[in-house]
């Protein structure tokens, strides 16, 4: 399954070597196999880092690429991407930043017995950090034999080459617990071991979506079942040495918990250390 990207500008010369038809687009992966769940990142140069779930190998694994302002898949980089990710199992559902120049993705890994949380980072030249684990580094352990759809790794820059990591644990119900990984592929110590509770209310809690504080800390936005009848829209801030902020309530803001179902929580920073989400 042939994967495609299609450039668009205001301005013709920023555009002028990317195909223009939406019929006729650049190829990213033509490699036998399907290649699903892509995600696309800017590389703050005018192309895109660009990763997704690929089965070429007959096992779900990861792969990056990086398309150039011009519109050409950058040739330092292996066609049809490199390969990030291609231990045992499968490895879905990636998410991707661009954190110091670099990519820096994220994906939900069955390597074992269960579910984890893995990244890994690729340099702007085309090769995967060699500080950083082979086939990725262990972020969270989601101690869970199924996987939901709703699923979901949430990534956020922090300042300094890394990311601040999010998801939701299903070791007991569906708790969010937010990490973060380092420049050099290792885990911040100051945190703690496994990574920062935000949420173990009753019931399931489904991250879906993180902004910055503007302070290397973040913002996590999950939907919440805690009443256990429907589900409503909660948040927490969580600070750069890894502790709850404790001006919020311990288990997250409510924005919105009316009746019925609110969901699909979705955030953008407001320029001041706090976020305005929308849902629906």
């Amino acid at each position: 399954m042939a994967m495609l990207v299609l450039g668009l500008s205001a301005f013709a010369s920023a555009r002028a070597d990317w195909p223009s038809s939406s019929s006729v687009n650049l190829p990213i992966c033509v490699n036998a196999g399907a290649q699903s769940n892509p995600v696309i990142a800017s590389d703050g140069a005018g192309g895109a880092f660009i990763a997704w779930r690929d089965d070429r190998s007959g096992n779900d694994d990861v792969y990056v690429t990086h398309v150039t302002a011009s519109g050409a898949v950058d040739p330092a980089w292996p066609a049809n991407g490199r390969l990030l990710c291609g231990a045992s199992g499968f490895q879905v559902f990636p998410a991707l930043i661009v954190s110091g120049g670099q990519a820096v993705v994220g994906w939900i890994d069955h390597r074992t017995a269960g579910y984890d949380v893995y990244a890994g980072r690729v340099l702007a030249g085309g090769s995967v950090d060699p500080a950083w684990p082979v086939n990725g580094r262990l972020v969270f352990h989601l101690a869970d034999a199924t996987l939901s759809l709703s699923t979901r790794v949430l990534l956020m820059p922090d300042g300094a080459g890394g990311a601040l990591v999010a998801c939701s644990d299903s070791l007991h119900e569906a708790d969010v617990r937010a990490h973060h990984v380092l420049a050099n592929g290792t885990l911040d110590p100051a945190w703690p071991t496994g990574g920062t509770m935000l949420c173990d209310a009753p019931h399931d809690q489904l991250s879906t979506a993180m902004v910055s504080d503007h302070n290397n800390g973040a913002i996590v936005v999950w939907d919440d079942r805690r009443s256990g009848t429907s589900f409503g829209v909660y948040a927490q801030h969580v600070r750069a040495d890894g502790t709850v902020d404790p001006a919020w309530p311990a288990q997250g803001r409510v924005v919105c918990d009316t009746a019925f179902d609110q969901t699909g929580g979705q955030a953008v920073t407001d320029g001041a250390g706090g976020a305005i989400v929308i849902w629906n």
